[in-house]
């Protein structure tokens, strides 16, 4: 198998990242993924057990580790995930070598631990799988369901954005048919009533000889961030109380907390519910923990971090003592190769997408951003008129062709996103990149109802709307309002760093923050004014 390293980057502002050199780290045919050895640009080694060998590169990097070197088959295994906040797969706009994360590389890693280790693999979440809200986040929501049901999720808690959702279109994925199959746990979260039967509050589970008893709670702090009263809360130590007693009556041998909340809440927790031998927290920084936190009272407390970007692996070994953990933090690279299921899941995603487009924005969500009596879009082309030179430079630019590149994708091609706002909002004209909205006069899609003119990042991402300076050089304009309009297209210099970065941010364009990174990507774009 070849891990390919190709690093694309699709800018969508006067910076433009050109097509990067391709490189290749080798590895044998139908090589494990779990001892795969290639590059890593994370920091430090990811646990106490693991190795680390250098990797072919032509660039000084870290090395990629070995995963779970000296371990021994446990008898189950817990795969500890959260606060995907609807990261489903990465951006890819700088190649997904380059990137971590997403529900695809995640399921190759449960299946593999699985097929390695012929062991039960309970995988479990902390909860917030979504960060915002609207028709395109409940849709998301719902194919989320579909993925954690794919990939046997045994417990997934809540986060304040997933609560806020539509309460109807929550239940409906949450519940489902009311079969019991819900992936979904909580000990003190309500959808309209308390019905175990629908929401179950605790879970136990037979796993290679082992009862493993799994809850989850929603901090107290967090309440105020869901508003209405549709969503029923209960104090979180009350809640753990009874779901405590039902699965000390189980006589689980491994019990497991996933805490939606604080640090401080989930440590004061444990200290409470000493019974937990395996806490998780929502809490703690973006990058997690290398190793778990050993508590007060001997819970190992496994942090997640943010962007699904790392899974936790935790073996419960049976010892004659008991059960005895091991720990390996995992990077979802490259190394881990696409779920054929959970691409169709991201693909039948896409499809709902382009149904609910196809049906208007009104179907979707969305409310253009008024723009009338204002400077509106006009298109590159329009542009080049006048400004031949630039609009030849930026022909030449992956700036041209970012709309392409969603419709026909360099990588995982058989998904299309030209109908996903999250994706368009950087790969077409007129839209407000942060906050996944077009612009009235913006672009409204392709084909003959649409506008293809707005095709790509042009030059009005950056420069403005065009309308009125177009107006006033084709028209009879005095040439004060010609000079006054020509001035309110410049874009200086030193002001342009501050457009680019609203799509070139640091999770999308990593290499776009590096010092001088800037200077040195404009110098190939550079364009100066009419020819």
């Amino acid at each position: 198998m070849k891990v390919g390293r190709q690093r694309i980057e699709l800018a969508a502002a006067v910076a433009v990242f050109a097509a990067l050199i391709a490189a290749a780290v080798g590895a044998p045919p139908n090589a494990n993924p779990l001892r795969a050895v290639g590059e890593e640009s994370g920091a430090e080694t990811q646990a106490a057990d693991s190795k680390a060998t250098p990797a072919k590169s032509d660039e000084p990097k870290r090395p990629r580790e070995e995963l779970f070197v000296g371990w021994e088959p446990p008898a189950a295994a817990l795969v500890i995930s959260g606060m995907l906040e609807g990261h489903i797969e990465p951006c890819g706009c700088t190649g997904l070598a380059n990137q971590k994360g997403g529900l695809m590389r995640r399921h190759t890693l449960i299946k593999q631990l699985a097929a390695d280790w012929k062991c039960d693999v309970l995988p479990v979440d902390v909860g917030q799988s979504v960060k915002h809200t609207g028709r395109q986040a409940e849709i998301k929501f719902q194919r989320m369901v579909d993925a954690y049901k794919a990939m046997n999720y045994r417990a997934v808690a809540f986060g304040p954005a997933d609560l806020r959702l539509s309460t109807g279109e929550l239940y409906t994925a949450v519940v489902g048919s009311g079969d019991g199959s819900t992936p979904f746990v909580s000990a003190n979260v309500g959808l309209f009533e308390f019905d175990e039967a629908a929401l179950p509050a605790y879970r136990t589970l037979d796993a290679g000889g082992l009862k493993v008893g799994v809850t989850t709670v929603f901090a107290d702090s967090l309440h105020r961030e869901v508003p209405g009263d549709e969503i029923k809360f209960k104090p979180a130590a009350s809640a753990l109380a009874s779901a405590n007693k039902q699965l000390a009556a189980a006589k689980c041998d491994v019990q497991v907390l996933l805490v939606h909340g604080t640090m401080k809440e989930t440590e004061d927790l444990a200290a409470k519910f000493p019974q937990f031998g395996i806490v998780a927290t929502s809490g703690g920084a973006d990058e997690p923990l290398r190793r778990p936190k050993q508590l007060k009272s001997g819970a190992m407390l496994v942090e997640v971090g943010h962007k699904g970007i790392y899974a936790g692996v935790i073996g419960v070994h049976k010892t004659a003592a008991g059960v005895k953990f091991r720990y390996q933090l995992v990077p979802l690279d490259d190394r881990f190769a696409d779920s054929p299921e959970i691409v169709r899941v991201m693909a039948s995603y896409q499809e709902e997408l382009k149904s609910a487009w196809e049906k208007g924005l009104d179907a979707y969500g969305i409310k253009p951003i008024d723009d009338s009596g204002r400077r509106q879009f006009v298109g590159s082309a329009k542009c080049g008129d006048c400004h031949a030179t630039a609009f030849e430079i930026w022909e030449k630019t992956p700036h041209a062709h970012a709309t392409e590149s969603l419709v026909h994708p360099p990588e995982r091609s058989e998904i299309a996103r030209h109908f996903d706002a999250e994706c368009l909002s950087c790969h077409v004209t007129g839209w407000e990149p942060q906050k996944f909205v077009p612009f009235a006069s913006g672009y409204l899609g392709l084909g003959e109802k649409g506008t293809p003119h707005l095709t790509g990042s042009g030059c009005e991402n950056c420069h403005g709307p065009g309308s009125k300076h177009v107006a006033a050089e084709e028209g009879d304009a005095d040439e004060a309002t010609k000079k006054r309009l020509r001035a309110e297209m410049v874009l200086k210099l030193d002001v342009a760093e501050r457009t680019c970065v609203k799509c070139h941010d640091l999770e999308n364009s990593p290499e776009f923050h590096k010092a001088g990174a800037f200077e040195k990507y404009w110098k190939r774009v550079e364009h100066k004014g009419k020819d």
